[in-house]
Parts: C-alpha cells; structure tokens; sequence
C-alpha cells in the first residue's frame, strides 16, 4: 500500500520540485537547515518560498484510469496576507486546521480551508484555494528590530488547539491567542535582568547575546497535575512545563498553563546538571527536545555536533525527601498548591554525529546547526536535520526505564539501563566532505502508514527523498498471544538458552552508526571535487562497510556455524536417547500387561474370600448365646401382641356369648312376632333384613379375629415361643 501510495504520488512531486526548483535560487536559501514541509495524516504541505503559497499534496487520493485528474491531487493554498519575512518552518497544530509560519522576523498563521469530496480535498479539489493568513504581534516584531524569532510551537494544553508559543531573542517567552494575535495572554522574563538595572533595553539585548544568555530553543514537556480545593470544590488542572535552551548551554523550566491557576515558581533555573562539567557541555547549544517519557528524556544539540541524552529527575536534595520525591511530577502542599520540586539533568551519554564521509581527524572544522525534531509514531526516537544531511537517533534506554518503573523488583533491569546506548543511523549526507559545499536539508517529516513509517527529506536541490524508517531496535510493543503460549510450553532453561542466543546475535548486529544514502549538491561553478577526496570517501565507505557490515557478519556466520554444530550434537544425543527410551517403553508395556493379569487373578481372589468371610461372620453371628439389640426389641414387641391376644380372646369370648344369647332371643321373640303378624296381617320382611345384616356383621368380625390368630401362631413359631 505505501508503495503504491508514493508511486502514484511520484509524477506530481516531481513536477512539484520542478516548479520549486525554477522558481527559487540556490542562493536565497542560506546555510542552516529548514522546515519548509509539515505532515497532517496523508495531507503533505509545502513552502513555495518565491510565491508565498503553500502547496498540499494528498498522498492517499488515486483516480480511476480513465479520468483526466492526476494520480496524486496537488492544490495551491493562496495565502490572502502572505508573509513579508523570510519563513524557516512550518509548524501544524493538533487539529490540523491552523499552520503556523515563522521565521527570525515574524510569525504567521494560515487557517486550512475545509475538505470534502473525493479523497478530502481542499474545497472539493480546486486547484487553487484562498486560506486566510494574518500576523502575530506583527506590531512588535516591526518596531523592535533588535528582536528576533528564537522558537515557535503550539501549546498542547490548549483545549482548541489556538494558542501559540513564541520565544523572543528578548528572552521573553509569551503565548498568544490566535483570535488575539497582538496581545499576549502571558509572558515569562527569562533574562538576567531586572528593570533596576541602568542598561537600555538594547544594551540589555546585546549584552546578554555576547555571554551566550539568549533563549534560542524550548519544547514543552509532559504535563503536571495541579490539584486546587475551594470551600466544597477540588479542581484537577494541569501544567505544562517548557524547558527553554540558552546559548550558553542553561535550562530554564517554565511552567505554563492556559486557566491561570496559582502556581509558584513559575521559572526555574538553570537547572543544575549533573555530573558537572567545566564547559557546561558546550557553550555553543543550538537545539532542544524534550521526549514525553517516563521520566521524560532532555535531548540538547550543540554546534560542534554532540548531542546530549539527559533524563529529568528531582536533584539531591530533594530526593532526600521520600514525600517530595514523590511528587517530583504531581505534588501538592497543605494549600493545595502547586509546588515545582528542584529537578535536574542527569547527563548519561553524549553522541557526535559523523556529518562528512571523511576520517574524524578531518572533520574538526565541519561544524553546523542542528534542528531536532520529534517522530510522531514513537517517542523513543528522534530526528537530526543539518547542512549536512539528516541523523535518526533511537534510545532504547527509554523503554527500559519504563519498564524498570513499572516493575516492583527491577534489579534485573539494572544492569540493562547501564548498557542501553544509543543508536545513531546516518540516513542522509549531503556534505561528504568537509570541503563540499553545504547543502542544508529544505524539509523533514514523518509519514506513517499501514506498512510502516517512511521519511520524507526535502533536499536543497529541491528533490524529494522518501526513506522507510525501519525499526531494528526494541519498542515497546504489546505481547503477541503466541509468545504467551511459549512461556508456557517450553520449560524455562530452554526458553534462557534461546533467548539468551538470539540476544547475543542481536548486539553482534547492532549497529551504532549506519551508511547514509549520499546526495551530493554540485557547487555553482560546475566544478566537482578533486579525485583524491573521491578517492578518501570511496575507502572510507568501503572501510566502514567491511568494519560494521561484513566483519560484524562473519563474526555471526562463526557464531551461528558454531551453534548448529553444538545443536547437531544434542540432536544425536537425542536421537540415542530416544531409542533408549522407546525399548524401556516396550519393556514397561509387557509388564504392564503381566502385572494387569495378575491383578486380575488376585482381584477374583479376593472377591471369593470376601464372600466366604460374609458367609462365615452370618453363621457365627447365628449361633451367638446372646440376643443381639434387634432381637430384644423383636422380643419386647411379641410379649406385647401376647398381651393384647389375651385382652382380644376375652373380648372374643364375651361376643360369643352375646350372639348365643342375642340368637336364643330372636327366636323366642320370632315365634311371638309371627303368630302376631300372622294375626294382623303383617309381613316379616323387616325382621329378615335385619337378622341379615346382623349376621354378616357377626361373619365379617369372626374373620377378623380368626386371621389374627394365625398371625399369632406364625409369629410364635418364629419366635420359638
């Protein structure tokens, strides 16, 4: 995808830096580096610096075959109050609708046109687009000619993405509203002086830029939590702190924010570096960046081409305090109050970055500014532009100390953070030699894309260079699901042994600088270098190339042949090892299989004793003497059904006297009644019915009582009784 993106964008940037290339000398362009691009998702902008426009470029946007538009959509944004300075760099807001342009004399702001239609163009595609532009504080940088731009960047507390940050050679540091262009909504004094001093304002000026104490150069750090409770309320805010650069090599953190709370010591400085050093590491500083890490990471630039690599911690004396060291990044007093803690540098390396192709002895007098610029898809690597070429600085040691800051028990990273250094990649020299002339690098940015992030270089020839970052160091990437299941598969001494290995050939191929892609500027005159500086460059690359490329590989190819050969041994061993083993599997199968018969014979064995013992215990607990409990109670019920046998046969006895008599007077009484009813007339039905009844009734109860009798007898035999 990302090749198809810049093939198809190839013909309208070439035809780009064609026009750019007629349009502007060589010679307007000076000697330091610019930043005449900026990077908004796949919008690319470019500085036309001769006609004061601004071109967009929509690196994503194709057309189908047969339409008449370009590959690649390009549009002009005219500006409608273009700038009367000379503009260095072109700075993008968060939101991507403002883009500010500023030089040494003055700053401007452009508002992007809306987008839509096709592929989100400007105004739907037309090749010319009108952005309104106007000035900041134009009135003060006119009349204060002795004043000049040192930085410029957009405020990342600033909720609408308006207010700007400008750094004065005043030493005055002041954020403006875009709405409010001429006014400031504040302003930091970051010079030595005071109003009580008898120094004119431009005695003052030049004063502190022979002593190196002109604010050149700030970034803005991460933010800090401030903390402020009212009577019923407690309201969160955060501070943006800027670290600004002196010529003299000085840190001042400023302490910004956009809602104004009460926040003391608002400058700072300069903060004390640590370990000292005599020269303060250089008095010729250029350029500062600060990574938002944890803890964040200070990277200053110097003229002579070293960069150093600090990290923002709280200073010893208050790291004696557990509680304020605490609250080095988010603290509050008793008050509620913001309190900044003393912070300082700790300087743990220092980089000279090879600018020329030549020996180092030969690169004494090539010294050059150097602009830094952060990379948007990592923040553990940065970018060097100069009249030189183009430098990627990547530091490890960030993803290491977050990862000793997350971790409870670190004293394994330890030893890591102490070997961690940076890794330099020369991607881009201009300037082979120190005697070439100088061709400063027009532009630099970063794309990102789906197959990865990709370097874009604008060169003074007005070229465009697109170089694939690669990443060969480690990030921190999230953990894939099959690395998981690994740790948990493979024992621990096999994964220390792989890993361990695999490491090792990594720091054999890991390289500290890199061969850059050369793009040699030819002088005015037409002239080319002498042979003998052909020839130099030529050894030198070749010797570099055998030194860091070819020994580096023979060294693994050792290694690596050396491995195969320990493994080719483990895997014969194991090879035995399995034979070994599958003929003890057999043996153990057979005497499975002998010990599961054996089982079985005894299992039927003991199945039958187990019978014979049940058996045996029933006899025994037949012919015990005494009665068990079951018996007795068995006992005590017989006893009382005799009882109650005895009760029934009397009451048996009484009814069969009854009967006998109720039987002798119902005959008597028969004989009456019949002669009477025959006398009257009457029938004996009546007397029929009952005699019936009551005879069944008599039946039905003899039954009765002749079933329990038996069951009495049944019982008694049981019994034994």
């Amino acid at each position: 995808m990302a090749a198809t993106m810049w093939s198809s964008s190839s013909c309208v940037m070439s035809d780009i830096a064609e026009k750019l290339k007629k349009n502007v000398e060589y010679n307007t362009i000076g000697l330091d580096s610019k930043s005449y691009i900026a990077v908004d998702d796949t919008l690319l902008f470019i500085l036309d610096v001769s006609e004061q426009c601004i071109i967009s470029i929509n690196t994503r946007f194709t057309a189908k075959a047969n339409d008449d538009t370009d590959h690649c959509k390009a549009q002009t944004l005219v500006l409608t109050n273009p700038p009367w300075f000379d503009v260095d760099v072109l700075t993008l807001n968060v939101t991507g609708q403002l883009l500010a342009l500023w030089g040494r004399r003055g700053v401007a702001i452009a508002e992007l046109p809306r987008r839509w239609g096709k592929g989100g163009v400007f105004e739907g595609g037309k090749p010319k687009v009108t952005c309104r532009c106007w000035h900041i504080a134009e009135h003060f940088f006119v009349c204060n000619k002795r004043t000049e731009v040192a930085h410029v960047a957009w405020h990342p507390g600033s909720e609408s993405g308006t207010h700007l940050a400008v750094l004065s050679t005043d030493n005055y540091l002041r954020i403006y509203e875009a709405t409010d262009p001429q006014t400031p909504i504040q302003a930091y004094n970051l010079g030595p002086y005071k109003s009580s001093y008898y120094l004119m304002p431009s005695s003052k000026l030049l004063f502190s830029t022979s002593l190196g104490e002109t604010a050149i150069s700030f970034d803005f750090g991460p933010a800090l939590t401030n903390i402020e409770s009212s009577e019923n309320l407690s309201q969160e805010k955060k501070i943006w702190p800027a670290f600004v650069l002196k010529g003299n090599g000085d840190i001042y953190m400023v302490s910004t924010t956009l809602k104004n709370p009460r926040v003391r010591n608002k400058v700072q400085g300069p903060l004390t570096m640590h370990p000292p050093a005599e020269d303060n590491y250089g008095v010729d500083a250029c350029s500062v960046l600060c990574l938002p890490s944890v803890p964040p990471v200070l990277v200053i630039a110097t003229s002579s081409n070293i960069i150093y690599h600090s990290v923002i911690l709280p200073s010893d004396s208050t790291a004696k305090d557990d509680e304020q060291s605490e609250l080095s990044w988010a603290s509050t007093d008793q008050n509620n109050l913001y309190i900044n803690p003393e912070l300082g540098l700790y300087v743990y390396e220092s980089v000279e970055l090879p600018l020329t192709l030549a020996d180092a002895d030969s690169q004494e007098d090539s010294s050059c500014p150097i602009r830094l610029q952060k990379d948007p898809t990592t923040y553990t690597r940065y970018h060097c532009s100069h009249n030189a070429g183009v430098h990627s600085v990547a530091l490890p040691l960030v993803y290491q100390l977050e990862r000793f800051a997350e971790k409870e028990d670190s004293t394994s990273v330890i030893p890591l953070l102490q070997e961690q250094e940076c890794i330099v990649e020369h991607l881009l020299c201009t300037r082979p030699l120190p005697g070439s002339p100088s061709a400063p690098v027009l532009g630099l940015a970063v794309m990102a894309s789906t197959t990865g992030a990709s370097l874009i270089c604008l060169l003074s020839t007005w070229e465009f260079l697109v170089l694939p970052l690669v990443t060969s160091y480690n990030t921190n990437t999230p953990i894939l699901l099959s690395s998981e299941l690994r740790e948990t598969i493979f024992s621990p001494v096999h994964q220390l042994h792989g890993e361990g290995f695999m490491q090792h050939i990594y720091q054999m191929l890991q390289r500290t600088t890199s061969t850059p892609l050369l793009k040699y500027a030819h002088p005015s005159d037409g002239t080319g270098p002498p042979p003998q500086h052909c020839l130099d460059v030529l050894s030198h690359t070749t010797q570099h190339l055998r030194e860091d490329y070819i020994q580096r590989l023979d060294g693994v190819q050792v290694m690596i042949e050396r491995r195969v050969r320990a493994l080719k041994n483990q895997k014969d061993q194991q090879f035995i090892d399995i034979q070994q083993c599958l003929k003890e599997k057999e043996m153990l199968c057979h005497e499975a299989e002998r010990l599961a018969e054996k089982y079985d014979d005894a299992y039927t064995r003991q199945q039958e004793l187990v019978l014979r013992i049940e058996q045996l215990l029933q006899q025994l607990h037949k012919r015990l003497p005494v009665l068990s409990d079951a018996e007795l109670d068995m006992k005590q019920e017989l006893l009382a059904c005799e009882e109650k046998l005895k009760c029934f046969r009397n009451s048996l006895e009484h009814i069969h006297t009854k009967q006998k008599y109720q039987a002798d007077q119902m005959i008597v009484s028969k004989h009456k009644a019949g002669s009477e009813f025959i006398d009257r007339g009457f029938s004996a039905d009546v007397d029929q019915l009952q005699l019936k009844k009551l005879t069944e009734v008599l039946k039905h109860q003899g039954n009765s009582i002749a079933d329990l009798i038996m069951k009495i007898k049944s019982l008694k035999k049981q019994v034994g009784v």
